[in-house]
């Protein structure tokens, strides 16, 4: 309707073949009606918060979880996962390159049925097929609204898939159509396995089910299964062996060596983790009835030759931390060359029948933390004692050596070579050399520093935990001593420091607490906000604040944090760390991927598409408005959004401290005028940009003191070379890199 529109106006002004005379100033006032058609067309096609974009920084090709693999012979392999991942390898597993599977729902299984027909199925039912090998993928007509756990196919035309409600389908015609089987059991199925065209077995929770009709009737095995646990895993050996496995605590698998008429239960002897955590079986794979291969949740990999009895723990392999979610599939492209997926994108390769294991991709320990000294320098700190360094926008990290173990959770810079890094045990490091030597410092305490900050190049703050009450340690000698705060008594652990000044500082903590200075730490009050725990806390000026935590909660102030309001995101996950945008966008990140941007100063969320389920700890945003997120599993994201674009729409005016004035000419060639003043001083950035939100130059970058300011931008000279076509472009004035505001203006070629 709208182009229609501007069809109807504009078609006087060009019509047909005749030659219309016009005087220079109705050709001036064509050109600006044309303009603002152009303008307008520009706002339509492209509204602010209109468009997203991902990318992943790290671990490359991807960090999302790889579910599963599947190879077509010994050097053509493809896996899927999280969000729809899919790679593939033509190389025999040591190189793996994305591809776009046209769907963003998690992928658990996959399944070559020749060697340019593949099926990947997973969440609610999604179905994926590909008729090029794995180049390009399309999506199948739903039959089945529910989780798929596997397939399996056992020719070109026949195979099987199985999932919650206890469902089996079949397909006789390469997965064109799927017709449901009639079973008994009603728990999900995670696996199944067939020996012939006739004769299978399924796993699921508390089940094991068999055929020998082609899946028309399924007979339930009656195992019993002590504690109930799921069957993750099951293989059909030959007539008389079936193998499986459940993910009890200590890993049982059940054998039958007379095709099902007896079973027997054996142990994998896996032990509880510290703090009691079961180190659950996800999947095995046996490249015949002796020899196999089992992954676990946290890590461990197993090994039989006596077709499940026994299994040996690899004591070689060494996963990068004891979590959950390092493994998550096994499988085989031949009898010597093993492959394991999981978290984090990790793939593993054994070229020896899993006797050693090599890293193909993935296998990172997670990120806690992030800070940058400028646009390209920046450090991390995390799991391990983990310290990476990048001088190129995330684009690639070097990896310090912290000469620690211990996990750290927070890292901060105070000018280019000096910065410092925290965690548990009390464990505070220094660097003056830009992160090439680390010093351990002596932080008089022994708990959890979870938050470090500065307020000045001597005068430091570390927040934490120790034995369930809050800790709070000062340093005055930049970091070389530390002393515990005595007048913190709070309960729980205080999770997030931040100052907005010298004197003016706050921390965020467990049960809702908030606590404020006014005297550079000597003394604290305490507020009780929420009942839920916030793990961030962050000013955009000396009035206006933010905290967020579990359950989505999100607190503000606008009284310099006297008082603080709840407000309700809409989303119910914890969120770990918030930065602005500019002025008035607010971003959050957190559990399970989420990420939610407010465009109203915090008073409606809105959420993004989800990009991974890996925890995003903390969020870095750049002068240019680029944001970058880090997580879990050596996570390292950027969004590219529409508010790269300097907005027009919504200009951030506080006329009380600055003005920005129009530019003049407007339109202009081959100059024009730009004027602003200040009421105080400033420091000041002055840039243009091209319409699709391109810096384009620089004008000002230096602290101005208060008062009125012109500068005459001239095309034909000094900016002839930026300024190079007729169109909209923009000028955007910041200082201090909080306040801002954009015009626009119009060159005329």
């Amino acid at each position: 309707m709208f182009l229609l529109l501007l069809r109807k106006l504009i078609k006087p002004v060009h019509s047909g073949k005749e030659q219309i005379k016009m005087t220079c100033g109705q050709k001036l006032n064509v050109y600006y009606f044309s303009m603002f058609f152009t303008i307008l067309i520009f706002i339509y096609q492209n509204p602010v918060n209109s468009q997203s974009y991902w990318y992943w920084l790290n671990p490359l090709p991807t960090g999302n979880n790889i579910n599963c693999a599947d190879f077509l012979n010994t050097g053509t392999g493809i896996a899927t996962g999280i969000s729809g991942e899919i790679l593939k390898t033509t190389d025999g597993g040591i190189n793996w390159i994305k591809v776009n599977s046209g769907n963003t729902k998690n992928l658990y299984t996959i399944s070559y049925i020749n060697k340019n027909t593949i099926i990947a199925a997973g969440k609610t039912g999604v179905i994926i097929k590909s008729s090029d090998g794995g180049d390009t993928w399309k999506l199948s007509k739903p039959v089945y609204k529910k989780d798929i756990y596997d397939i399996h196919f056992i020719s070109d035309k026949t195979g099987y898939i199985t999932g919650l409600s206890g469902t089996i389908l079949k397909t006789t015609d390469s997965g064109n159509t799927w017709i449901k089987q009639q079973t008994s059991a009603g728990n999900p199925l995670f696996c199944i396995h067939f020996l012939n065209t006739t004769t299978g077995v399924a796993g699921g929770f508390n089940v094991i089910l068999k055929t020998t009709n082609g899946g028309m009737n399924w007979v339930n095995q009656n195992i019993n299964i002590i504690p109930s646990a799921a069957v993750r895993s099951i293989y059909f050996a030959d007539s008389n062996n079936i193998i499986s496995v459940s993910d009890t605590p200590d890993g049982s698998v059940y054998k039958t060596t007379n095709g099902g008429v007896n079973w027997y239960r054996y142990s994998m002897n896996l032990n509880n983790l510290y703090g009691g955590a079961a180190d659950l079986v996800k999947k095995f794979k046996f490249k015949n009835k002796f020899t196999g291969i089992a992954v676990t949740d946290f890590g461990t990999i197993l090994k039989t030759t006596n077709g499940g009895v026994n299994w040996t723990h690899d004591s070689a392999f060494r996963p990068v931390a004891e979590k959950p979610g390092l493994f998550s599939g096994i499988t085989c492209s031949d009898s010597n060359k093993f492959f394991i997926t999981g978290g984090g994108g990790t793939i593993l390769r054994s070229t020896d029948s899993g006797f050693s294991w090599i890293v193909m991709s993935g296998n990172y320990k997670d990120f806690a933390s992030a800070c940058f000294t400028d646009e390209y320098t920046g450090y991390i700190a995390g799991e391990g004692g983990l310290i990476f360094k990048t001088t190129d926008k995330c684009k690639s990290w070097i990896n310090l050596d912290s000469e620690s173990d211990k996990n750290l959770n927070s890292v901060f810079f105070i000018n280019m070579y000096t910065g410092f890094v925290s965690g548990i045990n009390g464990v505070i490091m220094k660097t003056t050399d830009a992160g090439l030597t680390w010093n351990v410092k002596n932080s008089s305490s022994s708990g959890n520093l979870k938050s470090i900050f500065f307020t000045d190049e001597n005068t430091g703050f570390a927040a934490g935990g120790n034995d369930g009450s809050g800790l709070l340690i000062k340093t005055t000698d930049s970091g070389e001593n530390w002393t515990l705060a005595k007048n913190i008594s709070v309960e729980g652990n205080l999770n997030s420091v931040y100052f907005i000044n010298c004197s003016t500082g706050f921390i965020s903590g467990d049960y809702g607490t908030i606590l404020k200075t006014t005297d550079s730490g000597n003394s604290w009050n305490y507020t009780m906000v929420s009942s839920e725990n916030l793990h961030t806390i962050i000013f955009k000026d000396s009035v206006k604040g933010f905290s967020a935590g579990t359950n989505g909660i999100i607190c503000k102030t606008t009284d310099s944090g006297n008082s603080w309001s709840n407000i309700v995101s809409g989303y119910f996950k914890t969120i770990f760390s918030l930065d602005f945008i500019n002025n008035s966008r607010i971003i959050a990140a957190g559990e399970s991927g989420t990420v939610i941007i407010s465009s109203d100063e915090g008073i409606s969320w809105k959420k993004e598409t989800a990009f991974t389920a890996n925890n995003l700890f903390d969020i870095n945003v750049n002068s240019k408005h680029e944001v970058s997120f880090f997580g879990s599993f050596g996570t390292v994201i950027n969004l590219q959004h529409s508010f790269n674009i300097p907005s027009v729409l919504e200009p951030e005016i506080n006329a009380a401290r600055f003005e920005l004035f129009q530019n003049f000419p407007n339109p202009f060639n081959p100059n024009t005028g730009i004027k602003y003043s200040l009421k105080e001083k400033f420091f000041v950035n002055l840039k243009v940009f091209d319409c699709t939100g391109k810096e384009i130059c620089t004008l000002v970058n230096q602290y101005q003191e208060s008062g009125s300011y012109k500068l005459m931008l001239d095309r034909s000279s000094l900016y002839k070379d930026y300024l190079t076509a007729s169109g909209v472009y923009f000028f955007k004035l910041t200082l201090n890199n909080s306040l801002s505001e954009t015009k626009k203006m119009i060159l005329i070629r």
